[in-house]
């Protein structure tokens, strides 16, 4: 769900063998995209963030993806793919049908729900 709050505008693509490799990873929940846009708070600091794949390894009792490979650069154009968890915390406590984060653990800014 986006929100005018969430639209950072940059982006990065990444190329066709970073797309290759993300789709051919084993239990891929995601159909890869060349173009990535930052999916963090409108003016945050420091550097952009995007989910880029997830696998879905079942080890997870919540069903979540146990591994998320996240794509992170800059404005020089320095790029990072980093593994690690998706930020833990959930609208749950006040609406049982909440949502979960999913930006990566340790984002700035606001969460996702």
């Amino acid at each position: 769900m986006a929100d005018s709050w969430m639209d950072c505008p940059s982006a990065t693509d990444l190329d066709a063998a970073e797309v290759a490799w993300f789709d051919s990873l084993p239990a891929a929940a995601l159909k890869t995209v060349q173009r990535l846009w930052c999916e963090l708070e409108l003016g945050h600091p420091g550097r952009h963030a995007a989910l880029a794949q997830s696998q879905d390894t079942g080890q997870h009792d919540d069903g979540a993806p146990a591994r998320n490979h996240w794509a992170w650069w800059d404005s020089a154009g320095t790029r990072e793919i980093t593994t690690g968890a998706s930020c833990p915390e959930t609208s749950y406590e006040e609406d049982p049908e909440g949502l979960a984060c999913m930006l990566p653990a340790g984002h700035v800014g606001r969460h996702l729900f």
